[in-house]
């Protein structure tokens, strides 16, 4: 009789090898059974095959496991690393670029100033160009006024001198008077006085306001040598007042003066 042979139990695959995949047997492929008296043996109940069903379940948890842990191992190390990273590399970038902002403002802070400097340098130079022009006007205006001063000079000295004639001219016609000659001595006394205020007006003008009240004086005086009458003690009024405005309120002594030359005049023409 042949001899059968013991059934060969298939070994449960690894976690690495698929579920239901058997390697073969190590001694090599089944051998047809030797052909002995030609008799067929039918083949008998085959061993039952053992697969370890159990670990597949906990293979899985634990590969999730293994994720969950990876996964939380980077969201610790993110959270525990991200304030060194931050100290470390952004911070000192965010305070450069803070830096730099604060430069580049005051950058465009001292430009500013610059252009406004060199905006008031130009007023500054365009002032200093004006008041050159300025003080050369002024310094013409001074040479004229100097012209001026030495031609009124001149006049006061041509009308000191006819006042000198005058005065000379009327001592000797008091010396020849006669009552006949009473008026045409009255003019000439009429006429020294008008010459007195004359000067007086001049001087006014010029703000010698000490020989203005002398030649006020001057022409109050002669005109006392003559009949006292209405219009001259009008005359005589005005010139009291007019020495008495200056030299606090030399408008007010013009303006007498003016009426009292017009006063004057009027006697001086023929009636």
């Amino acid at each position: 009789m042949p001899t059968k042979r013991a059934p060969v139990l298939e070994s449960v695959p690894s976690d690495s090898e698929s579920i239901g995949d058997v390697e073969p047997d190590s001694a090599g492929p089944l051998q047809p059974e030797p052909e002995a008296d030609k008799e067929l043996v039918p083949p008998g109940p085959s061993a039952p095959i053992l697969r370890n069903t159990s670990l597949g379940p906990l293979s899985r948890l634990a590969r999730l496991l293994a994720a969950f842990a990876v996964v939380g191992g980077i969201g610790v190390g993110a959270y525990v690393g991200w304030p060194i990273v931050r100290e470390r590399y952004i911070q000192p970038v965010e305070t450069t670029a803070s830096d730099v902002s604060a430069l580049q403002e005051r950058l465009t802070a001292s430009l500013s100033r610059i252009e406004e400097l060199e905006n008031r340098l130009a007023a500054e130079e365009n002032a200093t160009v004006a008041l050159g022009d300025a003080i050369a006007d002024l310094q013409g205006s001074s040479e004229s006024l100097a012209a001026q001063d030495v031609q009124t000079g001149r006049t006061v000295q041509g009308l000191t001198t006819s006042l000198v004639s005058l005065s000379d001219q009327l001592a000797a016609v008091e010396a020849s008077l006669t009552q006949t000659d009473r008026f045409a001595v009255e003019q000439s006394v009429t006429m020294v006085a008008a010459q007195y205020l004359g000067r007086a007006r001049l001087f006014l003008y010029q703000a010698n306001y000490g020989l203005a009240e002398q030649d006020i004086a001057a022409a109050v005086e002669s005109l006392t040598q003559l009949p006292a009458d209405g219009q001259n003690s009008e005359v005589i009024g005005r010139l009291n007042a007019a020495a008495e405005a200056l030299p606090d309120r030399p408008v007010l002594a013009a303006g007498e003066l003016d009426i009292a030359w017009g006063a004057l005049l009027s006697e001086t023409e023929p009636g």
